[in-house]
């Protein structure tokens, strides 16, 4: 008898984390140029695999028919971006270190965007906003050539703030999949368990 209902609890309460998995909205940040965006596609396509439906890239939010899609609007752009940014409350935010050929201004979109959000936490526009920073080795040493002063530093803050962001420095994205699954995962038992 008690084993049956011990099973039913376990049983409801994984029903329960998988509900929130799925509802849980994750917005994934970094560079769309010159195909590095995909990197950012198979992150987001591995999320929603393992349950987290709502893993999303800015042009997940995109309704415009598929033709007006492809002529640039860099104020539709902005707005998807700031759509993402208020619509998810777990963000994974990727810089990369520019590579030959790569503009120098790479994670300049990553780093206003995460800008955009810190500046919403600290007025208290949005609460309760898990982060989690991936960067690719080499970025924050070469401010000339990758992250300037000022994304560092932004960087470096996030380090002591009351919830801190979890940062991780990579060589390849890709191994790391598993790391951000469980940085998602904590991110949904926090809205089971909040503190």
């Amino acid at each position: 008898m008690h084993t049956n209902r011990r099973k039913k609890a376990k049983d409801t309460e994984a029903k329960i984390f998988s509900d929130i998995k799925a509802r849980l909205p994750i917005g994934i940040y970094g560079s769309f140029y010159n195909g590095k965006k995909e990197e950012l596609l198979q992150l987001r396509d591995y999320l929603r695999d393992l349950g987290f439906k709502k893993a999303r890239i800015s042009e997940d939010l995109d309704e415009r028919p598929i033709l007006d899609r492809h002529t640039p609007n860099p104020r539709y752009d902005r707005m998807l971006s700031k759509k993402l940014i208020d619509q998810s409350v777990a963000h994974i935010f990727v810089f990369l270190m520019p590579k030959d050929g790569d503009p120098v201004n790479l994670n300049q979109s990553v780093s206003m965007e995460l800008e955009r959000l810190i500046t919403l936490i600290e007025t208290g526009k949005k609460i309760d906003q898990d982060i989690m920073l991936l960067i690719e080795k080499g970025a924050r040493d070469n401010i000339k050539d990758s992250l300037g002063g000022v994304c560092k530093g932004l960087i470096e803050e996030q380090k002591d703030n009351e919830n801190p962001a979890d940062i991780i420095d990579f060589k390849k994205l890709t191994p790391y999949f598993q790391a951000i699954f469980h940085y998602c995962c904590r991110c949904a038992e926090k809205k089971i368990n909040p503190k």
